[in-house]
């Protein structure tokens, strides 16, 4: 089996502490587990952490690519399970790692989540319409949960950590980098994360602040500028 890490940031001890947990469930065999808390203050209130787990101190102001490099530089030379803070898993994560294991070609391999993402074929309202272990998807993934081989790093390189315009901008490049350098972006129904839960997470501030119609229009935008830069 590949050897991956597991990075996340968080700024808040009690949304981390579900996503630590639903991993100790399932026994997710990370070699290593790191989670980067921007600035002092946020540093100190994690205090240790959690046995098993490294706290790498990121930056403040929050830039979202330059904490994510800082845990990239801590676990290189192996594929990375990059999730935000805000998930749940629900079950193993091995489909993943044998999909790229399997599969060359494959960069970057996303589970199906339960609640807010932004490419259709990442929710689990779209339903597999042949029992494949995965699909190719032509649109970028948002970077909820996804797997990434340490070839697409070593090829690419890190994040690009300029200030970018508008929510998952960064993942938008770097997944067009990545197709850039020949690889492909998938999504499995096999694993399947919960996104979204408590007053600090992004998905629940989203949903509050936008209704059906005005955040369906937002991801149609994102998809467009995506297709309009890099097809």
């Amino acid at each position: 089996m590949r050897e991956f890490g597991i990075l996340t940031l968080s700024r808040y001890r009690e949304i981390f502490t579900v996503l630590a947990d639903s991993i100790d469930k399932y026994s997710i065999p990370a070699r290593q587990k790191v989670l980067v808390t921007s600035g002092d203050a946020y540093f100190k209130k994690f205090g240790d952490v959690r046995d098993g787990w490294v706290q790498v101190k990121g930056t403040e102001p929050f830039n979202f690519s330059r904490n994510v490099n800082l845990g990239l530089f801590y676990l290189r030379g192996m594929d990375i399970l990059l999730t935000n803070d805000d998930i749940a898993f629900t079950n193993t994560v091995t489909p993943l790692i044998d999909i790229v294991d399997a599969h060359p070609h494959v960069g970057i391999v996303s589970p199906q989540v339960i609640g807010g993402v932004g490419n259709r074929l990442q929710s689990v309202d779209y339903k597999f319409t042949q029992p494949l272990d995965f699909i190719i998807s032509k649109d970028r993934l948002a970077f909820v949960c996804v797997y990434i081989r340490k070839e697409v790093i070593e090829s690419i390189g890190l994040f690009d950590d300029r200030t970018f315009d508008g929510y998952g901008s960064e993942d938008d490049d770097y997944c067009a980098r990545a197709i850039h350098a020949g690889f492909k972006l998938a999504v499995t129904n096999k694993v399947v994360v919960k996104h979204g839960f408590g007053d600090y997470t992004y998905s629940s501030s989203f949903r509050q602040t936008m209704g059906d119609i005005e955040r369906d229009k937002s991801m149609r935008e994102m998809r467009q500028r995506f297709l309009e830069k890099y097809d």
